[in-house]
C-alpha cells in the first residue's frame, strides 16, 4: 500500500441506503438505489464507462462517485464493487472500502477475485483501524501476493508502529524490488524516520522524493511535516495560505494519530481547526477518530 501519508480520510458517512453499506450524502446526491433489474444495470452503464476511463487516469475522486452511482443501481456488480473499493482506498476513505470488499465476500467470486478481495479488505482494515491484529494478516495477505507492493508497504508501517526499525526498512526495500517507486522508499524512509524522532534524517529523505518527484504534493507536504516537528515552523508554513496550512496540520495530526502519538495528534488536529478558514471536516473527523482510538 502506497504510504499516502496525507490521506483525503474523511467523508462522512450517513445512514444505509443499500446492501449494508453505508453511503455518503455529499458523494450521493440526486442518486436512488433501484432493485437490481434490467433497468438498473442500463442505467448503470455510463457511470461505469465513465468510472473505468475515471480511474486509469489516476482520477479517483470522480471514479468513486461514479462506481459508487454503479453499486446503487447494481449492488451486485462485481466489477463496481472492486472500483469503489480500490477507488475509496485511494482517496483515504477505508470505511467504504472495508464496506465494498465485505460485500464482495459474500459473492461467486473467482480464485483471482478472492485473493484480490482478500488482500484489499486487509488493507481496508488497515487504514480504518479496524484490525485486530495487522502483521498477522498482512502476512496471510502477503502468503496469497508476495510481490504486492503495497501489502509490504503495509507491513513496514506496521514494523515502524512496533518499532522494529530493521524489519520495517527491510519490508520497504521489498515494496521497491516488486514495483514501487525509487521516491516512493525515501518517502517511507523519511516517515520512518520520523516515527523515530530522527527529523534531520526523515528532512533529507524527503529531499531525496522530491529531488526525483518535484512536483508532488505529498512529499512536499511530508518535507513541512518533517520541518514542523523537527520546530522549524516558519520554514514549515513558509507560502502556504491558511487553507494550505489547515490542511497541512489536518494531515500531521492524522499521522499522528496513526503513530499513536495521541498528544501530539491533538494538538496538529485542534491547530488545524484553529488556522482553517472554513470548517475542517477531515481535521474534525479525525479528532472523532482519535476519541474513539483513547477510550
Amino acid at each position: 500500500m502506497l504510504r499516502s501519508t496525507l490521506i483525503a480520510l474523511v467523508i462522512c458517512v450517513c445512514p444505509i441506503m443499500a446492501h449494508g453499506m453505508e453511503i455518503p450524502d455529499s458523494q450521493t446526491s440526486g442518486v436512488l438505489p433501484v432493485t437490481r433489474s434490467s433497468s438498473g444495470v442500463f442505467e448503470a452503464l455510463g457511470p461505469l464507462i465513465r468510472a473505468r476511463t475515471e480511474f486509469e487516469n489516476g482520477d479517483f475522486s470522480e471514479s468513486y462517485k461514479d462506481y459508487l452511482t454503479v453499486v446503487l443501481h447494481d449492488p451486485d456488480n462485481i466489477e463496481a464493487l472492486f472500483g469503489l473499493a480500490e477507488s475509496a482506498l485511494a482517496i483515504g476513505n477505508g470505511e467504504v472500502a472495508e464496506k465494498a470488499y465485505m460485500r464482495l465476500a459474500k459473492l461467486n467470486l473467482n480464485s483471482e477475485q478472492a485473493i484480490a478481495q482478500f488482500k484489499g479488505l486487509v488493507l481496508a482494515e488497515i487504514s480504518e483501524g479496524t484490525s485486530e491484529n495487522p502483521e498477522k494478516r498482512l502476512k496471510a495477505a502477503l502468503k496469497l501476493a508476495p510481490q504486492n507492493f503495497r501489502l509490504w508497504n503495509a507491513l513496514g508501517q506496521e514494523y515502524d508502529a512496533q518499532k522494529r526499525w530493521s524489519e520495517s526498512w527491510a519490508a520497504y526495500r521489498k515494496a521497491t524490488n516488486f514495483g514501487f517507486s525509487k521516491s516512493g522508499y525515501h518517502n517511507n524512509l523519511g516517515m520512518s524516520l520520523i516515527a523515530q524522532k530522527k527529523y534531520s534524517g526523515a528532512i533529507s529523505h524527503f529531499k531525496y522524493a522530491l529531488a526525483m518527484e518535484p512536483d508532488s504534493s505529498q512529499f512536499h507536504n511530508n518535507y513541512r511535516f518533517a520541518l514542523l516537528l523537527a520546530g522549524q515552523y516558519q520554514a514549515a508554513l513558509e507560502n502556504v495560505s491558511e487553507a494550505q496550512a489547515a490542511t497541512l496540520l489536518s494531515d500531521a495530526g492524522y499521522i499522528a494519530m496513526q503513530r499513536r502519538e495521541f498528544s501530539l495528534a491533538r494538538m496538529l488536529l485542534e491547530k488545524a481547526i484553529e488556522v482553517s478558514p472554513v470548517y475542517n471536516e477531515r481535521a474534525a473527523h479525525s479528532l472523532e477518530q482519535l476519541e474513539l482510538r483513547q477510550n
